[in-house]
């Protein structure tokens, strides 16, 4: 699908769900990608991660992971920022990382507040993609449903359902805003596993301040040309 989540806000959900234990390693930001931005739909939410996880018993247990704040403006600036967990049984310490995407001027900065650095990079083209080879391996078998439309936290979506047969039956669901073009829910389905879903909440569809689309005067910027590692 073409809108999805932006690669930031994986990263940052993906690395709180993950529950890092060696803190000492720090983060790698996500690689900055020019994409074309969506204009005209600024917007606000939250994002919420929750995994249920089926037990041994046939009990449940649900674990839902702390908000990542996003925006994006009328230019099509985006910005990602929340806790990443560094110790997930305490939840004590954390890692507070800062992405924005800024099309208009070509760049990604990602924020580290703890230490007040603006670390910037250029946006790059995206890399074309891989030409098909004559003997490419066989694709699981996947099937795509359309599930109609709803409204899910205000706005308008629409469904698809998609069910992977192999190697393991489990189904995902896609639930797309053809306005935002964002995914308002992606909910995926494992009759053995459990669920995981990536929800936004509390979306408000107004221009947010603009002045959360630039790193603030007092941090230092710090133009990088590698990986970007926010350490704890």
């Amino acid at each position: 699908m073409r809108h999805a989540f932006p690669a930031a806000v994986l990263f940052l959900t993906a690395c709180r769900m993950a529950g890092f234990a060696q803190t000492q390693a720090g983060f790698l930001a996500p690689a900055p990608t020019l994409a074309e931005p969506v204009v005209n739909q600024p917007y606000s939410a939250d994002l919420v991660a929750e995994t249920v996880q089926i037990l041994a018993d046939g009990s449940t247990a649900t674990r839902t992971i702390p908000n990542l704040r996003l925006y994006r403006d009328s230019a099509g600036r985006t910005r990602t920022d929340g806790p990443i967990l560094l110790n997930p049984e305490s939840g004590v310490e954390t890692v507070v990382m800062v992405v924005i995407v800024d099309p208009v001027a070509g760049f990604q900065y990602v924020l580290d507040p703890r230490r007040r650095v603006a670390h910037r990079r250029p946006l790059e083209a995206p890399a074309p993609s891989p030409a098909a080879t004559a003997q490419a391996p066989a694709r699981p078998r996947l099937t795509s449903e359309p599930m109609g439309s709803q409204w899910l936290e205000g706005v308008s979506v629409q469904g698809v359902r998609l069910t992977l047969a192999h190697p393991a039956p489990s189904q995902t669901e896609y639930w797309m805003s053809p306005d935002l073009q964002v995914m308002v829910l992606q909910r995926r389905i494992d009759p053995q596993g459990g669920e995981a879903s990536n929800r936004l909440t509390h979306i408000v569809r107004a221009e947010p301040d603009v002045t959360l689309f630039a790193p603030p005067a007092d941090y230092t910027a710090v133009d990088e040309t590698s990986d970007i590692r926010i350490l704890p």
